[in-house]
C-alpha cells in the first residue's frame, strides 16, 4: 500500500515535470542546466560555481547543489532579440545567451557562465530533489515559524520577518531552526516542544 507520504511525493514530482514541459514550449531556456565553466570570481553558493545546477522556466530558478535546494526564487522573463533573454529573479538580473554545441550563458554581476545541457539522468536526478525540497518545506518550515515565535520571546526578543528563514525550502529552515537551538542551548532555556519535535 502507498503511503500518504509516497503518494504526496509521487504528485509534487508528476506536476512539477509537466510544468517544466509547459514551460519550455513558451520560454526556450527552459529545462535542467550544468554548470561547466566560469570566467570571473564565485564563492561556493554562486550560480557560476562548480557542482551547481539550475532549474530554469519563465517564472522561476532553482538551485539545486550537492543533492539540495539552495534557492528557490520566482522570476519574471523578457525576451531580448536574438532568442536570448532575460530573468529577473529577487531583484538580480540574469541574461541568458544561447551558445554554440547547445550551450546556454548566464550573465550576471560582471560574471559570465557557461552551462550545458543537463543529461537525461541528472535531470531526473534533479527533478526529485525538487519535488522532494518541495514536499518536506512545508513540514520543516512550519516548524521554524512555530519555533520563532516560542523560542525568541525565551531570548528576550520578538519573532518577525527578519528572524524567519530567507526562503521557504528545507535548507534554509533548518539552518535556522539550529540556530535557535544554539541560542537556547547558550542561553541555558528549556527547549520549547515545537523547536525539539515536528509538531
Amino acid at each position: 500500500m502507498k503511503t500518504v507520504a509516497g503518494l504526496l511525493f509521487a504528485s509534487t514530482l508528476c506536476v512539477f515535470t509537466d510544468r517544466v514541459a509547459l514551460a519550455a514550449s513558451a520560454f526556450p531556456p527552459a529545462g535542467a542546466w550544468i554548470v561547466e565553466k566560469t570566467n570571473g570570481p564565485t564563492d561556493d553558493d554562486s550560480m557560476g560555481a562548480p557542482g551547481i545546477a539550475l532549474l530554469l522556466s519563465a517564472t522561476e530558478l532553482t538551485v539545486v547543489k550537492d543533492g539540495q535546494v539552495r534557492r528557490d526564487y520566482a522570476c519574471q522573463s523578457s525576451p531580448l532579440s536574438e532568442g536570448n533573454w532575460t530573468l529577473t529573479c529577487n531583484h538580480e538580473l540574469l541574461i541568458l545567451l544561447p551558445k554554440a554545441k547547445g550551450r546556454l550563458q548566464l550573465r550576471t554581476g560582471g560574471v559570465a557562465t557557461t552551462l550545458r545541457p543537463a543529461t537525461s539522468p541528472e535531470n531526473e536526478r534533479l527533478q526529485n530533489v525538487v519535488a522532494d525540497s518541495r514536499s518536506a518545506a512545508p513540514i520543516i518550515c512550519g516548524r521554524a515559524e512555530r519555533c520563532c515565535r516560542e523560542a525568541l520571546p525565551l531570548l528576550g526578543g520578538k519573532c518577525g520577518v527578519d528572524e524567519l528563514p530567507l526562503q521557504r525550502i528545507p535548507n534554509e529552515c533548518s539552518k535556522v531552526l539550529t540556530a535557535y537551538l544554539d541560542l537556547l542551548k547558550q542561553a541555558g532555556k528549556a527547549t520549547p516542544p515545537s523547536c525539539a519535535s515536528g509538531r
